[in-house]
C-alpha cells in the first residue's frame, strides 16, 4: 500500500513538471515575439545547380575556406589545397599534401580510423606574394611547410605544427595572422585536453582550469591593439551548483612579449569575460552557447562611431531548442576589460570581486610587458575572468528563433546597405544545422532595431542529405557584378545569389518581399545595387501605396459583364503597364510553383503554443481520472469498517432469504417505522423493535466472533 501511494505521489509530481513546462514553453514562445515567418521560402533546386564544388566524392573533406578575395579562395580539405573560381565554382589548381607514411602508421597504432590518420589542412596565411604559410592535421601530428603560389610546389622542410593546428579536423578551432605573427586557439596534445591559445613562443597555462576549461573557439578577430578570441566553454564560476556552458570573449595585446624571469613565455595580458545574451526579465533567459561571429563591422544602426560585431547563440542541447543572434559594441567588450576582477577564495566559496588589485593594472598593453613587476604577472595569470558581462546592444537579442528540427550555426553580415530612400540597412546570412539559409534585414526604426524574416533558402539538393552549414562568406557585388554567398559544409560547397528578386513577377510582390536588394524598375523586380544610379529615381522600394491596387473579384465580373455588353475590352483601359490583367484561369506548373510560395506559412511559435496547450488539457483530464482512480481505490483499502458493513449487508441478504425476501427487496438496509429506535453500533444497523428481524440479528451477532472495532464515545 505504501509503494502504492508512493506511485501516486511520483504521479502528481510529473503531473505538475509537465504542467510547469508547458506554460514554460508557452510564456515563452508568447515574451520572444519571434519566428515571424519568412516572407518567400526556395529550395536550392529551383536555383543553378552548377554553382556547388566537389572534392573527394568518395570520402569526408571537412571543407574550410582559408582564404578568399573577391574572384578565388583557397580551401582547405584533405590531402589537398583547392584554389577555386568563386564565379564558376570550377577548380583553378590543387596543391597536394599527404601525411608521412610513418606518422599514419603512428596514428593507427594510437587507435584512430584510416579516415582519421590523413591530412586535413586546417591553418593558412600569405607570407608575401609569393610565399604561402600551411599547416595540416597530418595524421594527428600536426605539422607547417612553406608553399610557393607561382609553381604550386611546396618546400621540403616541415615545421612542427603544435600550438597553431588542431589534431582533429572536427576540433573547433580558430586561426589569425596579423602584425606579422600568427595567433591560433586550438589544442596542443593529442588526446586534446590541453587547449591553449597561442603566439610563438608565448601560450596560456597548461591545464588551468581557471584560464580555458575545454573550450571550443568559433572566431578570432583584430581590433585596434587586441586579438580577440570568441570561444564557449565549462564555467569555472558556476562549476559549484553544477555543469553549465558560457559564451566567452577573451583578448590579448598584439605587443605582449611574455613577462619576466620563468614567465617569458607566458601571456601577462590574457582576460575573458562573459557574453551576454540573453531575453531581458526578473530571470533572464540566456543564450549561452555561442556558435559564431561576423566580422567587425560598422554600422548604421546605433548611430555611434563604433564598431559591432555580430553573434549566433544557441541554448544547450537539452533545454527548450532556441537560437538568437545578439549584437556587441567593441567599447563594451573593451570598458568590460576595465572593469573588477572575479575570484574565489576557497574551493567551496563563491565567485565574488576582487577588491585589491596591484599595480600597475593586470591586462594592460605595456610597450615592455618583460619589465612587469611578479606580483602583476601572477595576479593575471591566476584572475584572467572579470567580474561582468558584455552587455548586447539594446540588451536583448534582434532576432530569435524557436525550432524543434534546426538551430543557427554561422553567420554573415553585408553591412549599410543603402536603400532607395535613403535608410541603411544590415543584411544577415544565418546557417542552420539542416543546411538551410536564414536571410533577414535590420534597420533602425526610430531608435529600435526592427528584424525583417525575408526569405528562407533550403540548400539541400537532390544528391545531398541534410548537413550543417559550417561557414558562410560573403561576396559583395561590385562594378555592377552580383554578388554571392558561399555556403561551406563538410562534403560540398555551394554559392547562391545574395538575392532572388527574379521570382517576384509584378510590383506589389516585389514591393511586399521588403528586400534591400530588391526594388521595381516599371517591369521587372531587380537588385538596384546592379543598377547605375542615374536610372533609380523612377524605381519603387519599400512603398505599399505607389504600387496600382489589385482588382475585386466581384467588380472585374461585373466590369467584364458591362464589356461584353457593350462590345468594349475595358480591361485594357483600366490595366496599367506594370500589372498585366488576367481574365481567365489558366493554371500551369510554373504559377503551381509560384503559388506555393507564396502560401502563408504558420508560425512555429503559434504551431508550439497550440500543441502545449492540448498537452496541458490532455494531461489535466489523465491526471484527474488516474486521482479518482486511485483516491477510491485506497479509500475502500484503508477504511476499516468497510469489511463489517459488507459482513452485515451479507447477513441481511441471508435473513431476507429466510423470511421469504418480500420485506427487504434490494435495500442494503431495512427502513425503520419509528425514527427513534436504538442503534446497533457492532453492525451500524438500526434496530427495528417488535419485529422478527431483531431477533435474528441479536442472534446472529451473538453466535458470530466480533472483530476488533474502534471506540465511539457518545
Amino acid at each position: 500500500m505504501l509503494g502504492s501511494r508512493s506511485s501516486c505521489e511520483t504521479w502528481r509530481a510529473l503531473q505538475f513538471v509537465v504542467h510547469a513546462y508547458a506554460f514554460v514553453l508557452i510564456g515563452l514562445a508568447e515574451a520572444w515575439q519571434q519566428n515571424l515567418p519568412a516572407k518567400n521560402s526556395v529550395r536550392y533546386g529551383g536555383l543553378n545547380t552548377e554553382q556547388i564544388f566537389y572534392g573527394n566524392t568518395t570520402a569526408t573533406d571537412y571543407f574550410k575556406i582559408l582564404l578568399q578575395d573577391q574572384t578565388t579562395a583557397l580551401i582547405g580539405s584533405r590531402n589537398v589545397l583547392y584554389n577555386i573560381s568563386l564565379d564558376t565554382m570550377k577548380e583553378n589548381h590543387r596543391y597536394y599534401w599527404n601525411s608521412s607514411e610513418a606518422n599514419y602508421e603512428m596514428c593507427q597504432l594510437k587507435g584512430k580510423s584510416e579516415d582519421d590518420c590523413q591530412n586535413y589542412i586546417r591553418v593558412a596565411f600569405k607570407m608575401n606574394n609569393e610565399e604561402m604559410f600551411v599547416c595540416g592535421t597530418n595524421a594527428f601530428h600536426p605539422m607547417c611547410k612553406m608553399f610557393n603560389l607561382t609553381d604550386g610546389t611546396k618546400g621540403v622542410e616541415e615545421v612542427d605544427g603544435r600550438g597553431r593546428c588542431p589534431y582533429d579536423p572536427l576540433h573547433n578551432s580558430t586561426s589569425i595572422f596579423a602584425s606579422g605573427q600568427l595567433y591560433s586557439g586550438t589544442v596542443a596534445d593529442f588526446s586534446g585536453s590541453d587547449p591553449l591559445i597561442y603566439k610563438e613562443p608565448m601560450r596560456t597555462e597548461r591545464l588551468d582550469f581557471k584560464q580555458l576549461n575545454d573550450p571550443n573557439f568559433v572566431s578570432s578577430l583584430e581590433y585596434k591593439d587586441y586579438i580577440f578570441f570568441f570561444f564557449r566553454e565549462i564555467a569555472v564560476e558556476y562549476i559549484n551548483c553544477g555543469k553549465a556552458i558560457y559564451s566567452r570573449v577573451a583578448r590579448v595585446c598584439k605587443d605582449d612579449k611574455g613577462g619576466p624571469h620563468s614567465y617569458r613565455d607566458r601571456w601577462t595580458s590574457f582576460l575573458k569575460a562573459r557574453l551576454n545574451c540573453s531575453i531581458p526579465g526578473e530571470y533572464p533567459f540566456y543564450f549561452d552557447e555561442i556558435q559564431g561571429t561576423s566580422d567587425i563591422l560598422s554600422t548604421a544602426l546605433t548611430g555611434i562611431d563604433d564598431h559591432i560585431v555580430y553573434g549566433v547563440f544557441n541554448t544547450p542541447v537539452n533545454a527548450i531548442s532556441g537560437s538568437a543572434v545578439c549584437m556587441f559594441n567593441m567599447s563594451d567588450v573593451i570598458n568590460t576589460f576595465m572593469g573588477s576582477f572575479k575570484d574565489q577564495e576557497a574551493m567551496d566559496s563563491n565567485w565574488l570581486p576582487v577588491k585589491k588589485i596591484p599595480e600597475p593594472r593586470p591586462g594592460i598593453c605595456m610597450d615592455d610587458s618583460r619589465t612587469l613587476p611578479d606580483i602583476t604577472v601572477n595576479f593575471v595569470k591566476s584572475h584572467s575572468l572579470m567580474d561582468g558581462a558584455v552587455p548586447s546592444l539594446f540588451s536583448k537579442p534582434i532576432f530569435t528563433r524557436i525550432s524543434l528540427q534546426s538551430r543557427l550555426t554561422s553567420i554573415a553580415v553585408d553591412n549599410q546597405i543603402s536603400g532607395l530612400g535613403g535608410q541603411h540597412y544590415d543584411i544577415l546570412f544565418l546557417g542552420t544545422d539542416d543546411g538551410r539559409l536564414v536571410k533577414g534585414s535590420l534597420h533602425s526604426n526610430n531608435g529600435t532595431p526592427e528584424f525583417i524574416n525575408i526569405e528562407e533558402v533550403n540548400l539541400t539538393t537532390n544528391n545531398t542529405k541534410s548537413l550543417p552549414v559550417r561557414t558562410l562568406n560573403i561576396i559583395k557585388s561590385v562594378d555592377g557584378k552580383p554578388g554571392r554567398i558561399v555556403a561551406t559544409f563538410d562534403q560540398h560547397i555551394i554559392s547562391v545569389p545574395l538575392d532572388r528578386c527574379y521570382l517576384k513577377k509584378n510590383c506589389q510582390e516585389c514591393v511586399d518581399l521588403q528586400d534591400p536588394y530588391c526594388a521595381w524598375n516599371g517591369t521587372e523586380c531587380i537588385n538596384h545595387l546592379e543598377i547605375k544610379s542615374s536610372f533609380k529615381e523612377h524605381f519603387v522600394q519599400f512603398q505599399n501605396n505607389v504600387c496600382p491596387k489589385a482588382v475585386k473579384f466581384d467588380d472585374k465580373i461585373k466590369d467584364t459583364m458591362l464589356s461584353e455588353d457593350n462590345n468594349i475590352d475595358s480591361n485594357l483601359a483600366r490595366c496599367p503597364s506594370c500589372t498585366p490583367c488576367y481574365t481567365e484561369n489558366v493554371i500551369n506548373s510554373e504559377n503551381v510553383r509560384e503559388k506555393i510560395s507564396e502560401m502563408p506559412v504558420i508560425s512555429l511559435g503559434d504551431v508550439i503554443g497550440l500543441l502545449m496547450m492540448m498537452c496541458v488539457l490532455a494531461t489535466l483530464l489523465i491526471g484527474f481520472a488516474a486521482g479518482f482512480v486511485c483516491s477510491r481505490y485506497f479509500r475502500h483499502a484503508s477504511d476499516p469498517f468497510s469489511s463489517m458493513a459488507v459482513h452485515a449487508h451479507h447477513q441481511l441478504n441471508r435473513l431476507a432469504d429466510m423470511n421469504g425476501g418480500a420485506e427487504i427487496g434490494t435495500a442494503p438496509f431495512l427502513p425503520c417505522p419509528n425514527n427513534k429506535a436504538p442503534l446497533n453500533l457492532l453492525v451500524n444497523v438500526t434496530k427495528c423493535k417488535n419485529d422478527t428481524l431483531e431477533k435474528n440479528l441479536d442472534s446472529s451477532v451473538e453466535n458470530k466472533t466480533l472483530q476488533k472495532v474502534k471506540k465511539t464515545y457518545i
